[in-house]
């Protein structure tokens, strides 16, 4: 199989040695504060920060159990260990908010056996909150769904956050050149939440706008109640846009779209929901009102003609998780689990009475010499600010033909991009 652990764990750390004439370190003795010390018999420790209550949270949690079910190299409900250990996972809440996610993450800080945390689920709960935790703490955090472009804008010291999700800044410029190119609308409105997702999001998409040459007419912003978003699409009625971007949560996006349909004034105008609004609960929520509603994500149509995916990862993935499709998070969720049991492989020192000594530091310098992984999301690189998707192939759309639902569905905008040339338009 193309993705079999062992394989893309020996090629993972042939490339990065290679590239960089790094060695891996024989002494057993480190520093207790950046080393996680494993006793024989005992178990690696995973932790997962996620939102379980949102359809991608929960669907991350689910995709972890699957990957670590995978550690032997088969989906048979049979975990297999990594270096002669099991595979642990503790999991908590990131709810979502900044104070929730800093909260937990100070929580899984002050476990010393964590090894690595896969989350957060939410930007929100990311920025200024759990990376900042984990990084004076010096543990290795890779998240499957964090794409705001504000958590990697910047190389920061000491930096031990990456994630396999794309950066929104793929996301602004896909919805971007839809609306401009296929559309062929001139005018464009953005609504968002003041929040570490949704405005750098709103922001990179009016800029893309403006560099295709048109123009954002309006860019309110809700709190998500009722008053709030009446608001909004007042604001919106009387800006008459071209088009309308919606980079929200599902819930707010589902409320926002149902009253702009219910106003004579918008009920044509196209919508683009984002990647966290492509979900189940969505759909379920506005039913026939969501017809003809655009969304934005990463084009998973791209795996159809991957034998591992569709014969191995989907049928496992469908008998565990019964009720839906794979998310767009799904194949971002297997890469991070791998990602950290592969640096753990890579950088673990085992002692004589059979125990590992894991250098968090040595973790973080693997991820950024990663370069040619082969993940579900395709071959990842990371960078020294966290983005490991470097080039994505980006799609939109149309309801109700959304791959969540229905998996043939297909795209009738994409481009593939790369994240480089998208940060020099404008």
């Amino acid at each position: 199989m193309r993705y079999h652990l062992a394989a893309v764990a020996a090629l993972t750390a042939a490339v990065a040695l290679s590239a960089c004439g790094a060695t891996v370190s024989t002494a057993p003795e480190c520093d207790p504060e950046n080393c996680v010390v494993i006793p024989p018999g005992e178990a690696i420790t995973l932790a997962t920060l996620l939102d379980s209550a949102s359809d991608n949270g929960a669907d991350s949690l689910a995709t972890v159990e699957l990957a670590i079910d995978y550690t032997d190299g088969a989906f048979d409900t049979i975990a297999g260990q990594v270096l002669g250990h099991n595979v642990d996972v503790v999991a908590v809440d990131d709810d979502c908010t900044r104070a929730g996610g800093r909260a937990a993450a100070e929580k899984l800080a002050a476990q010393p056996d964590i090894v690595a945390v896969i989350g957060t689920t939410c930007s929100e709960s990311a920025f200024q909150a759990a990376v900042d935790v984990f990084n004076a703490n010096k543990i290795l955090m890779i998240s499957p769904t964090n794409t705001s472009s504000a958590l990697t804008s910047t190389v920061v010291d000491g930096n031990f956050y990456f994630r396999t999700a794309f950066n929104d800044l793929l996301q602004a410029a896909i919805v971007a050149d839809f609306v401009t190119q296929q559309l062929a609308v001139t005018t464009a409105a953005t609504v968002a939440t003041p929040d570490a997702y949704s405005t750098p999001l709103a922001e990179g998409f009016a800029s893309m706008v403006a560099a295709n040459g048109a123009t954002v007419v309006a860019s309110p912003q809700t709190d998500g109640t009722e008053d709030s978003i009446s608001t909004v699409v007042a604001a919106l009625a009387a800006a008459q846009p071209g088009a309308v971007f919606l980079p929200l949560t599902d819930e707010v996006s589902a409320r926002v779209v149902a009253k702009m349909k219910a106003d004579s004034r918008l009920a044509s105008t196209p919508i683009i929901v984002s990647e966290f609004a492509q979900t189940p609960a969505f759909l379920s929520a506005l039913g026939p009102l969501s017809d003809g509603v655009y969304g934005s994500n990463v084009d998973p149509s791209t795996l159809s003609n991957d034998d591992f995916y569709s014969n191995a990862f989907v049928p496992a993935y469908h008998e565990f998780v019964q009720e839906r499709q794979p998310l767009g998070s799904t194949q971002a969720t297997f890469d991070a689990v791998n990602l950290a049991l592969a640096a753990i492989r890579h950088v673990a020192v085992p002692t004589p009475d059979g125990g590992l000594i894991v250098n968090r530091q040595e973790l973080r310098e693997f991820m950024i010499r990663v370069s040619g992984y082969p993940g579900l999301t395709g071959p990842l690189e990371c960078t020294p600010s966290g983005d490991c998707v470097r080039t994505a192939r980006m799609a939109i759309y149309e309801a109700p033909q959304w791959p969540i639902v229905t998996p043939e569905a297909k795209p009738v905008y994409a481009a593939t991009l790369n994240l480089e040339k998208v940060l020099g338009r404008g």
